[in-house]
């Protein structure tokens, strides 16, 4: 989140400053920042997820070791797809920066298509495993329209603007 809000006025700054040459590559930088951040974390889930899942369990109630086995299993999935979700935020809040907001508001609704999906198809023939990949299929949904939106985006710019600073004519 913090990442897509730094984009957010990166991308609004540099429009306003008519530095486009600085989109693309902001862009990029940042994702390789959210890649690092996501092998990091995804490495930390694989040693302690049941420890984190007995953060919000407790270890007395009954079926105690078959909780910890679920939600460490979702905490392993969800953070297996923790780069997917960081280029969402990048992407998206990049996109509402540079004033094309309602790409954003439809990679919202493509987030919540993908989710009823997985409910709907998959929880009832695999359970739920199915379920856990709920939130990851709706960010690499959200990606497949958000990062060639992005980039049509930055190419209207460029068409809007020309003559910017830092480019070749």
């Amino acid at each position: 989140d913090a990442m897509g809000a730094t984009m957010a006025t990166y991308c609004g700054q540099n429009v306003g400053a008519c530095r486009l040459d600085r989109l693309s590559r902001g862009i990029r930088s940042c994702a390789l920042l959210g890649l690092g951040y996501s092998v990091i974390a995804f490495c930390a889930m694989l040693r302690f997820a049941p420890q984190c899942a007995l953060l919000f369990l407790d270890s007395r109630e009954l079926d105690a070791a078959l909780l910890t086995q679920l939600a460490a299993r979702y905490i392993l999935i969800q953070s297996a797809f923790f780069f997917p979700l960081s280029l969402v935020n990048i992407v998206r809040f990049s996109i509402q920066g540079m004033g094309f907001s309602p790409f954003a508001i439809l990679a919202g609704v493509l987030e919540m298509a993908a989710r009823t999906g997985v409910g709907l198809l998959l929880v009832p023939a695999f359970g739920f495993t199915a379920a856990c990949f709920a939130s990851p299929a709706a960010w690499v949904c959200a990606d497949l329209f958000l990062i060639p939106a992005c980039m049509a985006c930055i190419a209207k710019l460029r068409r809007l603007y020309p003559n910017t600073p830092g480019e070749e004519s």
